[in-house]
C-alpha cells in the first residue's frame, strides 16, 4: 500500500506517494528514530543510516540483522504488530512456479 510522506501530501498530493523501505516502515511502527536506537542500544545515528542508500553510507533500507530480534521482542511486549518478514526487502514481482 502506499504510504503518504505527510499529512500535506494526502491532502493536497503535492508530491508523489512512495513506497517506504523495510527500515523506514518498521521505525515509524515503533515510534521513531530516537526510540528505536534507545531499544536496539545504538547511536541515534543508527536509525537513520539504515534509511540511506549504500551509496550514501546506509544500509539500503535495511535493518542489520543484528538488531531484528530486540526490535521484535520490544513490538511484542508493547502490542505493536510486528513480523519477522518486515525486515525483508519484498520479492521481485515475476511468474510464481516452477514450470
Amino acid at each position: 500500500m502506499p504510504i503518504f510522506r505527510n499529512r500535506l501530501d494526502f491532502d493536497f498530493g503535492i508530491s508523489e506517494i512512495v513506497e517506504m523501505d523495510p527500515a523506514t516502515a518498521i521505525i515509524r511502527k515503533l515510534g521513531g528514530e530516537a526510540k528505536v536506537a534507545g531499544i536496539a542500544g545504538t547511536a541515534l545515528s543508527a536509525p537513520y543510516r539504515w534509511q540511506h542508500e549504500k551509496s550514501r553510507g546506509g544500509t539500503g533500507g535495511l535493518i542489520p540483522q543484528a538488531y531484528h530480534r530486540r526490535l521484535l521482542d520490544y513490538a511484542d511486549a508493547h502490542g505493536i504488530a510486528l513480523a519477522a518478514e518486515e525486515f525483508l526487502t519484498p520479492r521481485a514481482s515475476g511468474p510464481s512456479g516452477a514450470g
